[in-house]
């Protein structure tokens, strides 16, 4: 992952991550009600506790498109990329937001990290786990819209 995408997309996704509550009710009241495990003992059911995976998600995703992009176009059009994907309303807003979009971005884009990689090296094994974490981020998109 570019540490340059990162620092500037963790600040902008984390920045005052709380002001927006719980964000969805709906799925705080899933984590509540799961709350009372040792796991969540660990953390405690906050704003920042409930939030944060997402933020971090969002990261991830940026930096996995950078790396992407980059290997393909080089390192100006990954840049690029990344920022677009960090700087865009829809995806600042879903990675500040209690929502599986976030988990379906991220899975999306490391799939096609990986058949990025497999395309460059032409690995069976890189091509196979793109596949596998595209049809996992099929999945949980389908789970969602049944929602």
């Amino acid at each position: 992952m570019s540490a340059r995408a990162a620092h500037p997309t963790g600040a902008l996704y984390l920045w005052d991550l709380s002001a927006s509550g719980h964000a969805n009710t709906f799925y705080a009241a899933a984590v509540q009600a799961g709350a009372t495990s040792w796991k969540a003992w660990l953390f405690g059911f906050n704003s920042w506790s409930l939030l944060v995976p997402q933020a971090l998600e969002g990261v991830a995703a940026v930096g996995l498109l950078c790396a992407a992009v980059r290997r393909w176009s080089g390192p100006a059009a990954g840049l690029s990329a990344g920022a677009a994907l960090a700087l865009t309303p829809a995806t600042a807003l879903m990675f500040r937001f209690d929502h599986p979009d976030a988990l379906l971005t991220l899975l999306l884009v490391a799939g096609a990290y990986a058949v990025v990689r497999a395309a460059v090296s032409a690995a069976q094994l890189e091509l196979a786990s793109g596949k596998a974490v595209m049809a996992i981020g099929g999945w949980r998109g389908s789970d969602h819209a049944r929602l």
